[in-house]
């Protein structure tokens, strides 16, 4: 979710010096966050709000850039650009959750996939009737909870890298 500022109003609000380029959305400016007196040390960027300061290293989103003006975390900045629209901040930190879990349980497959192809990679070949030897296998591919299609597609996976 994004917020619709424009930032010229920002930088106007905060008595920011800055400097328009008519071939590109980012902006000079003289960083607030340091005894600035060069244009070109800072941008900021029309489109994205993202803004870096090259002198004193400070940088991030518009939030970030409020939140430092102000003195306020970031929290309380996104709250004060917002407005009182009634924006439920609570409910976009669930979906942030939400999907930062989601990506850790997809990097976890990832890499629980590579284990095992690496398992099955590196098994000695042995006699079929050998049922300690398969019976290690079941359990080595039991303990990393694949479901049937996942363990379908590894499979299918593997048997194409074989040929």
């Amino acid at each position: 979710m994004s917020i619709n500022i424009d930032i010229i109003n920002i930088l106007n609000k905060y008595n920011i010096s800055y400097r328009e380029n008519s071939y590109s959305d980012e902006i000079d400016i003289l960083c607030p966050f340091h005894d600035d007196h060069h244009f070109g040390n800072a941008k900021i960027n029309k489109k994205t709000g993202l803004f870096n300061c090259f002198s004193c290293g400070k940088g991030g989103g518009i939030v970030r850039f409020v939140a430092l003006l102000e003195g306020i975390t970031d929290r309380e900045a996104f709250l004060l650009l917002k407005g009182n629209n009634n924006y439920d901040l609570n409910t976009l930190q669930k979906k942030i959750d939400f999907y930062k879990r989601e990506q850790v349980k997809k990097d976890n497959r990832n890499l629980s996939q590579r284990i095992l192809y690496k398992i099955l990679n590196n098994l000695p070949i042995v006699p079929i009737d050998s049922t300690n030897y398969w019976l290690y296998i079941c359990n080595c591919i039991l303990s990393y909870n694949f479901s049937e299609e996942e363990l379908l597609q590894i499979y299918n996976e593997f048997l194409h890298q074989k040929k």
